[in-house]
């Protein structure tokens, strides 16, 4: 199984995204999407792949364009056009992964956890 992390992506102008990022071998596969969590089906598209840093980092990014947070991380499984993740605090899928533009489905595992984090946060 490979990796994956959600980061909360802060940007510089104070709004921010989702970022889902999904290991692979020389770099992360990339989704971007806006919204709160969790949601039953959302559109996210396509970001050019990020390093393999950003499965382990949190903080600024550089050129001024805000941080991440590292809101859940897990491992996945890709089957064909799908994958399948499963995180600590949510788990879900990612669908039609030949398109510029994917569905994501994402369910919370746990409806508050251990350190105040609610979901929708």
């Amino acid at each position: 199984m490979n990796r994956f992390v959600l980061l909360r992506h802060q940007t510089a102008e104070n709004e921010y995204h989702w970022d889902f990022l999904f290991e692979r071998e020389t770099a992360c596969l990339t989704f971007s999407m806006t919204g709160e969590l969790p949601f039953e089906k959302a559109k996210a598209r396509r970001l050019p792949d990020h390093r393999l840093a950003y499965l382990e980092y949190e903080g600024p990014v550089s050129g001024n364009r805000g941080s991440v947070l590292r809101v859940d991380s897990g491992e996945y499984v890709e089957l064909g056009n799908t994958i399948s993740f499963q995180g600590t605090r949510f788990h879900g899928t990612v669908e039609n992964l030949s398109e510029n533009c994917v569905t994501i489905r994402l369910t919370a595992v746990h409806s508050k956890s251990s350190d105040g984090y609610s979901p929708s946060r």
